[in-house]
């Protein structure tokens, strides 16, 4: 075996600057050889070349006299104290310093393995790239792509085209992402789709912290959770525990409820089903197509717990729907029950009448009202014409529909009306005015057509003519007819 056992020094025919001299640590066997009038060197077994600081191994190697290197079997390049670069051919041009080693490539670091059939190597910049398809290895993320760049300096790996990233805790697809090796983070700066156990994500840019698992994505991000989808411009998500904090413009669908939510601001549960927007977001709850609930309020919230689903609003509650309408600070509508819950100064309007009293709860059956329970300082008027209202108060009031307008109402204890009768064809015949244990008043067409009394009433009867500003209102009578929404619009 020839064994070299001399460093010999390769010069370059250019100056110094522009390129290294190789150096010959090692070869079986040496020839020089003279091709297209130029020296070369051609090196057989064992061999051993150092440029700078990269260590070269192969089988054969021929170098010319302007240091490049054509090279086969075996390679393996070391680069400084962390890259190894393998293959089975090499190709190096001396004035570019770019390595091109081709055929079963493995291009490895301390926190990385990447796979590919042809790799360039820039030597200077420490920067590696392919365009052929590969597969980066870090820990227990993979990482596939058509191209692929390595940045040794900044422990960056850039992907484009066809990317598949595959993880125990998610799997990804992209158009283009960074993935750091440090410290496991991803960037996306394209179409990305992500999927986990319990959501799927679909996002143009972001970012996401595969140790802390927190993530970030910017506009037009859907993120898909059974029933339930959520789409807008800014969302930062835990996924440990399943929430995000949406900060832009957003819409979040619940398609087992019917609702639909839009604001700017909002608390997102995705393993709860639970939802708080905040800033008046926007509740639509439609039923069917002409029964439609719109609310807003300061807060607004939806979730599921033990199979029941709720919403909640909180803080100047505003409701609008065509059969009735609705402000008051502390609402609660329960899917258990279909009932709807008003508290701390409800009012509830419903045709020509408006409801008030502490707390208002609606009961609904088949999609429409069915019932109406309004407890403490109950107070319901009808609005006639000019400054006359039928009234009636009591502690408690309970209010019953048929055919989405009132059948019969009863009011207790305590209980007092103000009612004007008239005559078909006719002005109004007096005012009837009454105290009672319990009145109960009968509806016919959604108006009222007789009243009964329970206990011992006191009921007086006043000519329209006889009637006196002082005789037209109940104790605590206020109509607030401004406050009642009109539209959508104007909640």
């Amino acid at each position: 075996m020839f064994l070299i056992a001399w460093i010999f020094a390769i010069k370059s025919a250019k100056s110094q600057e522009e390129t290294t001299p190789v150096d010959i640590l090692n070869a079986d066997l040496l020839n020089i050889l003279q091709i297209n009038g130029k020296e070369v060197k051609k090196l057989i077994g064992n061999v051993k070349l150092k440029n700078k600081d990269a260590i070269m191994y192969c089988d054969s190697a021929i170098v010319d006299a302007d240091n490049n290197i054509d090279a086969a079997g075996h390679i393996v390049i070391l680069k400084g104290d962390s890259v190894r670069l393998s293959g089975n051919f090499l190709i190096y041009p001396a004035a570019t310093k770019i390595a091109n080693v081709r055929g079963n490539v493995k291009l490895t670091d301390l926190k990385m393995i990447l796979n590919t059939t042809e790799l360039w190597y820039e030597m200077n910049g420490d920067v590696g790239y392919y365009n052929n398809g590969g597969v980066v290895t870090s820990k227990d993320t993979k990482i596939k792509s058509t191209y692929g760049t390595y940045y040794k300096r900044t422990r960056d790996v850039f992907f484009k085209d066809k990317v598949k990233v595959t993880n125990p805790k998610y799997k990804l697809n992209s158009d283009t992402l960074k993935y750091n090796l440090d410290n496991e983070f991803v960037t996306f700066y394209g179409a990305t789709e992500i999927f986990n156990d319990s959501s799927t994500i679909w996002c143009n840019t972001g970012w996401y912290d595969s140790k802390k698992n927190i993530a970030s994505f910017g506009a037009n991000t859907f993120i898909i959770s059974g029933a339930q989808w959520l789409r807008t411009d800014s969302l930062y998500y835990l996924r440990d525990i399943g929430y995000g904090k949406v900060m832009k413009r957003y819409d979040f669908h619940d398609t087992s409820l019917h609702i639909i939510m839009e604001g700017d601001y909002a608390d997102y549960y995705d393993k709860s089903n639970h939802v708080i927007g905040r800033n008046r977001p926007l509740l639509t709850h439609e039923q069917d197509k002409d029964n439609i609930l719109f609310m807003r309020a300061e807060i607004l919230e939806t979730m599921e717990e033990g199979g029941s689903k709720t919403f909640f609003g909180y803080k100047k509650v505003r409701m609008y729907k065509k059969d009735f309408q609705a402000v008051c600070d502390t609402f609660v509508y329960s899917y258990r029950d279909s009932t709807f819950k008003l508290y701390r100064d409800p009012l509830l309007w419903n045709d020509s009448s408006q409801l008030k009293a502490d707390t208002i709860f609606l009961y609904t059956k088949n999609k429409q009202p069915n019932k109406a329970s309004l407890f403490t300082k109950a107070f319901v008027s009808e609005h006639l014409e000019q400054n006359l209202f039928n009234q009636m108060k009591g502690n408690i009031i309970h209010i019953y529909f048929k055919n989405k307008k009132t059948d019969y109402m009863e009011a207790y204890p305590e209980a007092e009306n103000k009612y004007f009768g008239r005559e078909d064809g006719k002005g109004y015949e007096g005012l009837n005015s009454a105290k009672s244990d319990k009145i109960i008043a009968y509806f016919l067409e959604g108006k009222v057509n007789r009243i009964q009394f329970v206990g011992k009433p006191e009921a007086v009867f006043t000519p329209m003519k006889k009637v006196g500003k002082d005789m037209l209102f109940l104790m605590d009578f206020k109509w607030q007819g401004s406050l009642r929404p009109i539209s959508k619009e104007d909640l």
